[in-house]
């Protein structure tokens, strides 16, 4: 009996040390879990203030930019993305990209007929992924009209309201306000993935009608400015434009780039409009920001919004 109980005693005690190194492992666990949960989040609160700082910097680096002339290029500073810059226990990348370089979503919206004109070519001029239906320009700009107007009128012919949404898995309905993000796009009849993605690093969606920078523009959308425009010299001409940047329009619309009957009205040679695109990794915390900048005619540069991973 009594070497039955000295046993029941001996397992006992095992047992309550077993138990002790558990709760002592297990608060050791949590402790290391709350430290490095407290260390991820002092780094990443400090990866946004980095972050948030090369919006800044952009913005100071794009009123000195106006400083020296009104022309906007992409052999200027601004232009030269940062690949690597060390700072304390992390590093910093990022670029700027002028928006202006790219076709403005929201100028379908004008009654000017030439915006249109021109992102009917832009889209004919395409490369699609192989097997992706061909896309009908007039029937697509019809259905981003209706998009952005505020009635709920189906233009004709290709013309997408309500009718046409509601039917759709999920259903939704037309935004019928100028497109706040380019990824809206996505969501308009007509739009395919593959077109999606062709389109998507041509266009915009800014907050009022804006001209293209040609200096600026890729050759996709400067051949779309014209009906019967010259790809030899075009080519030929963004080759050379970031030594010997266009100071006025008469480079591009003379007869040997797009004619003289191009409307000048929609192109320039400088630019009001920016994404800043920033990524800081401190330590465990990594931010990626995107910030929309505008500078107005005075040179004042001053951030309209910032949006966290995706713009």
């Amino acid at each position: 009996m009594k070497r039955s109980q000295q046993g029941v005693a001996v397992l006992t005690a095992i047992f309550v040390m077993a138990l002790a190194s558990i709760a002592a492992a297990s608060l050791a666990y949590r402790q290391n879990i709350a430290f490095h949960r407290t260390e991820a989040l002092k780094h990443s609160e400090q990866a946004w203030w980095v972050a948030r700082g090369v919006a800044d910097w952009a913005t100071t680096l794009l009123e000195k930019d106006r400083e020296q002339g009104e022309v906007d290029h992409l052999g200027e500073f601004w232009a030269t993305p940062v690949d690597y810059l060390p700072v304390d226990n992390g590093v910093v990348t990022g670029g700027m990209v002028d928006l202006q370089g790219r076709f403005n979503l929201n100028n379908l919206a004008s009654t000017d007929p030439i915006y249109s004109e021109i992102f009917q070519r832009l889209i004919l001029g395409l490369s699609l992924e192989s097997g992706s239906p061909t896309p009908d320009p007039e029937q697509l700009v019809a259905a981003i009209q209706d998009w952005i107007d505020p009635d709920v009128e189906p233009r004709f012919p290709g013309g997408a309201e309500d009718g046409i949404y509601l039917s759709k898995t999920p259903p939704y309905r037309a935004a019928n306000r100028p497109f706040a993000s380019v990824s809206e796009l996505r969501l308009v009849d007509g739009v395919t993935p593959a077109l999606y993605a062709a389109l998507e690093p041509l266009v915009t969606a800014l907050p009022e009608e804006t001209t293209i920078n040609i200096n600026t523009a890729p050759p996709a959308l400067l051949l779309a400015l014209s009906a019967n425009p010259s790809p030899g010299d075009i080519a030929a001409f963004v080759e050379n434009r970031a030594e010997q940047p266009a100071e006025s329009l008469d480079p591009i619309t003379n007869d040997a780039l797009l004619g003289p009957a191009v409307d000048r009205q929609g192109l320039s040679v400088s630019s009001r409009y920016f994404l800043v695109h920033g990524e800081a990794t401190i330590g465990r915390g990594r931010v990626r920001l995107y910030s929309l900048i505008f500078r107005s005619a005075q040179g004042q540069a001053r951030v309209v919004y910032q949006s966290r991973d995706t713009f």
